[in-house]
């Protein structure tokens, strides 16, 4: 999982470092803590080289997000009390961080 993948204008650079470490089409899955630009943008672009990531998300972005790129299918929306995500075989917890970002 990789969490707030960047804009698009650096994804070069972090695409880059992050190949060099492993094969980035072994990526599952995105956790967005906000929809900022900053940190969204670059949606599309890791969707390129794997499809069927999910997206997790906060249901109040939910509508915003997908603009960035891909499928009903790509984006699972979390409830403000947190959920348990499950992601090859670990489980994770979101929680919730009120007054932060979401």
């Amino acid at each position: 999982m990789l969490r707030d993948p960047v804009g698009g204008e650096v994804f070069p650079a972090v695409f880059s470092a992050l190949s060099s470490e492993f094969d980035p089409s072994a990526l599952s899955a995105i956790f967005a803590s906000h929809q900022d630009h900053d940190i969204r943008s670059s949606l599309a672009l890791w969707l390129e080289f794997n499809p069927k990531m999910r997206c997790y998300l906060s249901w109040l972005w939910g509508s915003f997000i997908p603009h960035f790129g891909g499928t009903a299918e790509t984006f699972v929306t979390l409830p403000d009390e947190g959920a348990d995500i499950a992601l090859d075989g670990l489980s994770l917890r979101a929680v919730p961080a009120h007054y932060l970002y979401s």
